[in-house]
């Protein structure tokens, strides 16, 4: 991944939390207070994780995967960039919660009753949600893509806006270089050239 695309991921993990926090507040908050109490704010982002990657109502994680695609695609604008970042944001939240209870030997809400759970979820139920947002994310990507393309900017050498000039044989004026007559004196600059050509061979 590049440097944009990173940190499109890392704000659209952001912007999920957000999302999910003020969509299921009362949810987010007892899960926070019946498992991970003693973690402050790391117990909240995890409360939060765990609703995202809930378990045993495929209904529920199908609605917050196709949110999280939404919100991918209109931060992209890019359909690949949507469906990848999707997927990043599902390995991201999975990595980190796996991490923590890993690390904090925790109970985990739901199903996860072991690591082992844990992982047999991430490798079935977790792979198709995140398939599923990615869709979606691919989707309004492309589509989004096309409403907001960005506009491109043209800038302009300074010497094409300058005309071409020429002097006068005639007169020694300065005149453009399209010009078939002197503005000045008159003279047929195409004849006057050729004349003076002439007397140069």
């Amino acid at each position: 991944m590049k440097g944009k695309s990173i940190i499109g991921t890392i704000i659209l993990l952001l912007l999920s939390w957000i999302l999910v926090y003020f969509l299921y507040a009362e949810e987010v908050l007892s899960i926070q207070q019946g498992y991970f109490n003693t973690l402050d704010a790391l117990g909240l982002i995890l409360a939060i994780i765990s609703v995202i990657l809930k378990i045993g109502d495929p209904l529920f994680s199908i609605q917050i995967w196709l949110i999280i695609g939404v919100i991918g695609g209109i931060l992209f604008r890019n359909g690949s960039k949507a469906l990848q970042s999707t997927f990043f944001v599902a390995v991201l939240n999975t990595a980190i919660l796996i991490a923590a209870v890993y690390h904090y030997s925790l109970n985990t809400p739901f199903l996860y009753d072991d690591i082992g759970t844990l992982f047999q979820y991430v490798f079935g139920q977790a792979v198709w949600d995140s398939v599923i947002g990615g869709f979606c994310g691919y989707l309004c990507g492309a589509l989004f893509g096309r409403i907001l393309t960005k506009k491109e900017v043209f800038y302009v050498k300074e010497e094409d806006l300058i005309p071409y000039t020429q002097k006068c044989p005639s007169c020694g004026s300065t005149i453009l270089s399209n010009a078939v007559y002197c503005c000045y004196c008159g003279a047929n600059l195409k004849t006057s050239l050729n004349h003076k050509n002439e007397e140069v061979e």
